[in-house]
C-alpha cells in the first residue's frame, strides 16, 4: 500500500522477522558465551578435514598477526604428540600439508607455532560410510523450542550410530564450534565451513557419499540436486520441514 506521499507502507511479518532475527543472534550469542575466535588475535588456525582410507588430504593451517593473516612462518605438525613435519605459510598465511590416511576413524593432529597452537580433526570415512551433515547454527536455534532441544543430543547419538556426522557452520568459527560441541555433549566430529555445492564436490572427490543434510531451509535448497535427504526445523511447503527430532530418526531409518 502506498500512504497519502506515494510511499509504501513497511509491513511487518512477525514470523520472517523472528527467524530472520534467530539466524543473526544465535551465532552471535553463542560467540560471546563460547569464546569466539573472530575476535582479533596472532596465532595459528589448524581446519578440519575429511578423506576416505588411502585417499589423499591436506591439512591446511592459516598464520595470523594481530589483525590479517600473516605468510612466512612455520608451523609444526604433530599427531598424537609425534612430530609429522611442518609446514611454511605462503603470503595469504595458508600452509598445507599432504597425508595419505591408511585407516579409518577421527583422528586428532595438532599445529604449533611460535608459543601458539591449534588442534583439528581428520574424520577418515570407509567409502561404505554414509555422512549426515548438520548445521551447527539450526542446532543451536533449536535450542530456544524447548519440542526441540530436549532431544538433540539423544537424538544426534541415535544418528551417529548409522552414519558419520559432519557439522557445518556458516557464521561461528570452528573454535567456536568445537566448544559447543562438547559443551552440550554432542558426538564428537569434524566441522567443515560451509562452501554451498562446491563443499558437496569436494567430499564426493574423496568418495564419501552424502546421505542426508540438517539445515536451515536456505541451506538445503542450495544441494536439492545433490542430497537424496533433506531437513529443516524451519516451516516451508516441501516435504523437508520436519516438527522434532523424531521425525528426522524415523525418515532415516
Amino acid at each position: 500500500m502506498r500512504d497519502r506521499h506515494g510511499l509504501e507502507d513497511q509491513v511487518f511479518h512477525p514470523g520472517i522477522e523472528m527467524r530472520l532475527l534467530a539466524k543473526i543472534i544465535c551465532p552471535l550469542g553463542l560467540s560471546f558465551l563460547l569464546g569466539s575466535a573472530t575476535f582479533a588475535y596472532a596465532g595459528v588456525v589448524f581446519f578440519d578435514s575429511v578423506t576416505t582410507p588411502r585417499t589423499p588430504v591436506y591439512l591446511k593451517v592459516l598464520t595470523k598477526g594481530i589483525l590479517f593473516p600473516e605468510g612466512g612462518r612455520v608451523v609444526h605438525i604433530y599427531s598424537e604428540g609425534r612430530p609429522l613435519g611442518r609446514v611454511l605459510s605462503g603470503g595469504d598465511g595458508y600452509g598445507f600439508m599432504k597425508i595419505i590416511p591408511e585407516a579409518p576413524g577421527l583422528k586428532t593432529y595438532e599445529a604449533r607455532m611460535d608459543g601458539h597452537s591449534d588442534s583439528a580433526g581428520l574424520l577418515v570415512m570407509k567409502q561404505t560410510d554414509r555422512a549426515l551433515l548438520l548445521e551447527i547454527e539450526v542446532l543451536s536455534r533449536s535450542f530456544i523450542s524447548k519440542a526441540i532441544s530436549g532431544d538433540t543430543q539423544k537424538a544426534l547419538n541415535t544418528l551417529s550410530k548409522n552414519f558419520k556426522l559432519i557439522y557445518l557452520t556458516r557464521w561461528l568459527e570452528p573454535s567456536v564450534v568445537r566448544k559447543l560441541i562438547a559443551k552440550e555433549n554432542f558426538p564428537a566430529s569434524v566441522v567443515l565451513k560451509w562452501q554451498g555445492p562446491d563443499l558437496l564436490d569436494d567430499l564426493k572427490s574423496r568418495q564419501i557419499t552424502v546421505t542426508a543434510i540438517i539445515g536451515s531451509a536456505d541451506m538445503i535448497s542450495e544441494v536439492a540436486a545433490d542430497v537424496p535427504k533433506r531437513f529443516t526445523f524451519e516451516e516451508t511447503e516441501d516435504e523437508t520441514f520436519v516438527e522434532d527430532w523424531q521425525d528426522v530418526i524415523k525418515q532415516l531409518k
